[in-house]
């Protein structure tokens, strides 16, 4: 049966490269943009749990410190969220939506090629400006599972590697991701990279952590071994997938009330006349 899963995996990146192939038939980056995001989402919906659901749009948090504004991030290209215990504002048939942090579990940034090193950066700075919203507005909460996926990629593996690893270790994505492709110039093999802890001394579980976990491990009092790994396979996709509802599953077993925006705190402000009267004397 595993072998199956793995086998209906290498099945659903076929697909998402011949996406590609679908995608550079346009001309406008924007189009080959479109159709590609467009692509991933529908790989990642149906593989979800129906209790989460996937949109596209800007990361927005209640300022306590100046009531007159909104914090708000740069448009994510997938946003996993809580259907549910959230309010989604959105704008008729747009389909772009603004996102209270306390309702997102996860962003992805989807990119049709990493052509340069900055391309890798650029994508990582963006996810990782969730993050910061999430550390200054629900401090003590699980952050959101952040990714970098690309449907191919000009920059070896190794060199993007090494460019996550010359970044500040909060500010990297929790995964990177490109499948393989036979365009020209671009990398024949599928690859991730992400943290990985070991166990040395003993027998001991390995798995993924995000990034924020790895931070976490530099101040233990035992720390584990953690690396930024590189792994070259065609199972990648499903790497991901693992990972990212592995983390879902983290979020949704924290008792955590925050996760759940309190709304007032998004719109009372000075600006705002909620239009009541206080020049009656209080009950007695």
């Amino acid at each position: 049966m595993s072998a199956d899963l793995v086998k209906y995996f290498n099945l659903l990146a076929q697909h998402l490269k011949i996406d590609l192939q679908a995608a550079r038939l346009f001309a406008s980056s924007t189009d080959k943009g479109n159709v590609n995001e467009n692509a991933f989402k529908q790989f990642l919906r149906p593989l979800l749990p129906s209790r989460y659901a996937i949109g596209v749009g800007e990361v927005i948090a209640s300022d306590v410190n100046d009531r007159t504004r909104l914090t708000q991030s740069e448009q994510m290209d997938v946003v996993v969220y809580d259907p549910f215990a959230s309010s989604i504002f959105g704008w008729g048939e747009s389909g772009l939506n603004l996102f209270p942090i306390e309702s997102v579990y996860a962003v992805v940034e989807i990119k049709t090629c990493f052509h340069k090193t900055d391309d890798v950066k650029q994508a990582a700075k963006q996810v990782y400006e969730v993050k910061q919203i999430h550390k200054k507005y629900l401090p003590g909460n699980l952050a959101p599972f952040t990714a970098v996926f690309a449907f191919a990629s000009s920059v070896s593996n190794k060199v993007i590697l090494h460019t996550l690893g010359n970044m500040l270790l909060e500010e990297r994505p929790d995964i990177v991701l490109f499948l393989g492709s036979d365009g020209p110039g671009e990398q024949p093999k599928s690859s991730y990279i992400a943290h990985w802890y070991y166990v040395t001394g003993g027998h001991g579980p390995i798995g993924f952590v995000t990034a924020n976990e790895a931070v976490a491990q530099r101040g233990a009092e035992n720390p584990k071994v953690v690396c930024l790994t590189l792994g070259e396979t065609e199972n990648t996709l499903l790497w991901f997938y693992l990972f990212l509802l592995a983390r879902l599953q983290m979020v949704d077993t924290q008792i955590d009330k925050a996760r759940c925006p309190n709304l007032w705190r998004y719109v009372f402000s000075e600006q705002v006349d909620l239009g009541y009267v206080t020049n009656l004397p209080p009950l007695s």
